[in-house]
């Protein structure tokens, strides 16, 4: 009895996240815009070009180890800074993407996983 309470529970549950979910999202499409993203980065970062900052939405949390959280506009200040020093050189590698997961929660909002 009791697993039968349990199937039907997620029974329901999976019928409502399906219903009224409206348009599904292009999975196929969201990878190619993620991975053409993370391989323009690097070019915007080696040209030195504030675009960088495209790639994180607005409410971005950016996290270095030993370093503290910062929002958007704090890293766009810090890449600013950084290319505005004649004095130092950096360069940024294509990145080797092997995989793209790409997971709809809502017609709204999707998850994504990358994958090395």
């Amino acid at each position: 009895m009791l697993r039968l309470i349990t199937c039907s529970l997620v029974a329901i549950v999976v019928a409502g996240c399906g219903h009224g979910a409206g348009p599904r999202r292009d999975a196929a499409a969201d990878r190619s815009a993620i991975e053409a993203a993370l391989q323009q980065w690097p070019r915007d970062f080696n040209a030195k070009d504030l675009a960088v900052c495209a790639l994180f939405e607005d409410d971005v949390v950016v996290a270095y180890p030993g370093g503290p959280d910062n929002g958007r506009p704090a890293f766009c200040r810090k890449m600013q800074r950084l290319f505005s020093d004649p004095e130092k050189r950096y360069s940024y590698a294509e990145p080797e993407i092997r995989e793209v997961l790409v997971e709809a929660i809502s017609p709204r909002s999707a998850s994504y996983g990358l994958c090395r």
